[in-house]
């Protein structure tokens, strides 16, 4: 069997090492793709350092791909090999030791859900920032909060939706498909980042160091918000946010809240944690639905990608890249490498 060089999770918060494994032959329902790209989010260097969501090793991390098809399941329709994709590796949905799943290593299985070919107006390094922070805010935007899906041809006037942390890489997200279907968008950031935010459809930016961000969102809203997606999530933010429903409403969390955060929610607010692999697991149908609407909201220009930062070494550079966004972050882009 052939191999790849792979950088491997050995164990719990322990080092990635880069080696050679074998390159995987896809099941009925999945690709083979070469990866060109993947890109870093938050949760890689999270399940390292909190040894979070895994209990078998080894694994590889990396959930966000793009690249070219080299084998197809059996049960595969409308992808063949030279097909160029972009995919939401399936990584948690998988149980044991594995490295046939994974975007930080040169080859990887995804299924055929979560999975959209390439617009030829976008490059695999923009296309692979897009699977995970895409269904991050699809699955609180819509399984949870409920809002319109913009492939139903539904549309929304006059009803508010509040992101805050809209200049993360989830909350441009949650902006661009709440403004899809007509939302009033209201986008919580540093100022450096509102005037990226207004292009991606924000109608309201606020600064959220301001002392009276809260007075200000209800400014906007006379007490008619209902709906907040939280792209932070953090002991910060969560009174914050929960302030800005007196009147009552729903609230979406991401998943990755510490567990020493305490959501003390008021009895008129219900909230949930977002997580995004519900678009393969527990609802397929949305994830399919998802993908195909963003490759063609990414061809004629209504849905943006992150601004991407290269970083070079391909596998031999995930763990220093994992080390440097632990300790440096990153705001409104994100980081790609080419494995």
């Amino acid at each position: 069997m052939s191999k790849q060089r792979s950088a491997v999770l050995p164990g719990k918060q322990q080092q990635l090492v880069v080696q050679d494994v074998d390159i995987p032959t896809p099941g009925a329902n999945e690709l083979l793709i070469r990866t060109h790209s993947a890109a870093f989010n938050p949760v890689d260097y999270k399940i390292q350092e909190m040894g979070r969501f895994f209990e078998e090793f080894p694994r590889v991390l990396g959930f966000d791909a793009a690249g070219t098809v080299e084998a197809v399941g059996s049960d595969v329709k409308g992808y063949a090999k030279g097909d160029k994709v972009f995919a939401f590796i399936p990584t948690f949905a998988v149980s044991g030791a594995t490295t046939v799943y994974g975007g930080f290593q040169q080859y990887t299985l995804v299924g055929d859900v979560a999975t959209a070919k390439l617009p030829d107006n976008i490059d695999f390094d923009s296309a692979s920032t897009i699977p995970l922070t895409l269904s991050t805010a699809a699955d609180g935007l819509y399984n949870f909060l409920k809002i319109k899906a913009p492939w139903e041809n539904s549309s929304v006037s006059d009803e508010y939706l509040l992101v805050w942390g809209g200049a993360s890489s989830v909350g441009q997200a949650a902006i661009q498909l709440a403004k899809a279907v007509g939302y009033k968008v209201i986008a919580t950031a540093s100022k450096s980042g509102h005037e990226t935010l207004k292009k991606l459809g924000a109608d309201f930016t606020i600064d959220y160091n301001d002392k009276d961000v809260v007075e200000q969102i209800s400014n906007i809203t006379e007490g008619k918000l209902s709906l907040v997606y939280d792209s932070i999530s953090t002991a910060e933010t969560i009174p914050l946010v929960l302030k800005t429903l007196p009147n009552g409403g729903k609230v979406s969390f991401v998943q990755l809240t510490p567990e020493t955060v305490k959501i003390d929610c008021p009895s008129n607010i219900t909230y949930a944690r977002a997580f995004a692999a519900t678009v393969y697991t527990s609802h397929k149908e949305l994830g399919g639905k998802l993908f195909q609407w963003v490759a063609k909201a990414l061809a004629d220009g209504r849905y943006k990608p992150n601004p991407v930062e290269l970083r070079k070494g391909g596998v031999d550079a995930v763990q220093a890249t994992l080390d440097f966004y632990k300790k440096e972050g990153i705001r409104g882009k994100k980081f790609v490498l080419n494995p």
